[in-house]
């Protein structure tokens, strides 16, 4: 240990971040103004700070047992249009991020057809449901009170109840298969008209109305729409 060469960097007034090497190898803050052993031969000091001239130093250790001093001055500022970073040249600027493209509405009006036309699918399968039962049910009264003269005389009570209960049922089958056909298949076109639709835009125009009417014991319905 009494043969080694030492080298002690001193640091007055460091500049603030700056950081140290010595042959590339960066010098920690503990170790400035410390005698640290080095081999014999050249080596070079450098000092770099963000905003700073970049300062270096030639050493030249002889092989003797000695500490030299390397005194780091004060490091002077870059001019302002060096600290700002240089343009790559080439290199342009990327467009901003225009956000997230605004919803036309097509992805609603996709699933308001969907829930329509699966309404109006349901609503055809249960007026056609009705309308077969309305049928069956006249065809089993026409069968009924066949006697007679004018064959619509009834044998007894009991078949004139049947026949008259028929009768009845079938009527209101028939009109509620009508209805429901008409609403089903006034749906499956407004269902067809939202998909054709669902790209241009919002379709929140669009309505189905049923109106129950009844006029002289009639039951009736009334189908709007607007598309």
């Amino acid at each position: 240990e009494p043969r080694l060469t030492r080298l002690r960097i001193v640091v007055p007034a460091p500049a603030a971040d700056a950081k140290i090497f010595l042959d590339q190898q960066e010098i920690g803050k503990a170790a400035w103004g410390t005698a640290m052993p080095v081999d014999p031969g050249s080596h070079v000091v450098r000092v770099t700070a963000p905003g700073k001239k970049e300062w270096t130093h030639d050493v030249q250790v002889p092989a003797s047992a000695r500490t030299f001093s390397v005194t780091v001055p004060a490091l002077e500022a870059l001019p302002v249009a060096a600290v700002a970073e240089p343009e790559e040249p080439g290199r342009a600027e990327a467009p901003a991020d225009p956000g997230p493209a605004p919803d036309r509405g097509g992805g609603g009006a996709s699933v308001a057809a969907l829930v329509v036309g699966g309404i109006g699918v349901a609503a055809l399968a249960a007026g056609t449901v009705f309308t077969l039962q309305g049928r069956a049910d006249n065809d089993e009264a026409l069968q009924l009170c066949r006697i007679g003269p004018e064959m619509n005389s009834c044998p007894d009570p009991a078949e004139r109840e049947r026949h008259e209960s028929l009768v009845k049922d079938a009527k209101r089958e028939q009109l509620i298969g009508l209805v429901t056909l008409g609403i089903g298949g006034a749906a499956v076109i407004t269902a067809t008209l939202l998909l054709l639709t669902a790209s241009d835009g919002p379709t929140d125009q669009a309505a189905l109305q049923l109106t129950p009417s009844w006029s002289e014991g009639k039951l009736g319905a009334t189908l709007s729409g607007r598309f």
